[in-house]
């Protein structure tokens, strides 16, 4: 009898082990899970797309004929061999994600090397109520020449996106605020987001963040592998 419950004694601890085992494993993979395509990244609360998640086309171009580089900002050599078109929503987390993750390796190893422009687009979603106001406010920022330094900043305050802050940034970046909140109230870039938007719902285009390198569309926060790998096949 005393054997008995020492055998149900030993068994009970060795699956209260195989269980222990199996958590720690459980929590590594979790670990791993967020530091790859997880939810979160050392910058704030960032979303990564997961590769099902991203689009890219392998064989087939996106004819971008009729996106037009007039009146659109654009960073990098305009005479480089690759051009990428993007396009964003200042008030969408993916956008955020490759805006302060991946844009920056993209500037650094092609942008700053001369081979690759970037083409930015305006594509405020609907749902979005800050999105439309946010790209206004970054052409009133154009209008004194520091879209890219406003471009940034919003994103890296994306979380405090509200029409207040819209104007306190531009302050920040030492703008005439009477300029900028003049223009901001004329509301007179309307058009030009709307063509934007049209121009992208021309090549089927329908979320952000949305690009098109050399004619090879990539839509969602891919990781910038993805890119590196697209950019490299167009230098070739």
């Amino acid at each position: 009898m005393v054997e008995k419950k020492e055998n149900i004694t030993l068994k009970i601890k060795s699956d209260l082990i195989k269980w222990q085992i199996l958590a720690v494993i459980l929590a590594i993979l979790l670990i791993v899970s967020v530091a790859t395509f997880g939810f979160k990244s050392m910058t704030g609360s960032l979303v990564l797309a997961t590769e099902k998640q991203v689009e890219k086309s392998e064989g087939q171009k996106v004819d971008v004929s009729k996106v037009t580089l007039e009146g659109a900002h654009i960073l990098g050599n305009e005479n480089a061999l690759v051009t990428i078109f993007e396009w964003v929503d200042f008030e969408c987390s993916y956008c955020r994600f490759h805006a302060l993750e991946t844009h920056p390796l993209i500037v650094e190893n092609y942008v700053n090397t001369g081979k690759v422009k970037i083409v930015f687009k305006h594509y405020p979603l609907s749902f979005h109520e800050m999105a439309r106001p946010a790209a206004l406010a970054s052409e009133c920022a154009a209008e004194q020449g520091q879209f890219w330094g406003y471009h940034d900043l919003i994103f890296d305050k994306e979380s405090n996106l509200s029409l207040e802050n819209l104007g306190f940034w531009a302050n920040q970046l030492g703008l005439d605020i009477i300029q900028f909140n003049n223009c901001l109230e004329s509301e007179r870039y309307l058009e030009k987001i709307d063509s934007n938007m049209q121009e992208g719902k021309s090549i089927k285009i329908t979320g952000t963040p949305a690009f098109v390198i050399n004619g090879y569309y990539i839509g969602g926060a891919a990781p910038y592998y993805f890119f590196e790998e697209t950019i490299e096949e167009a230098l070739k």
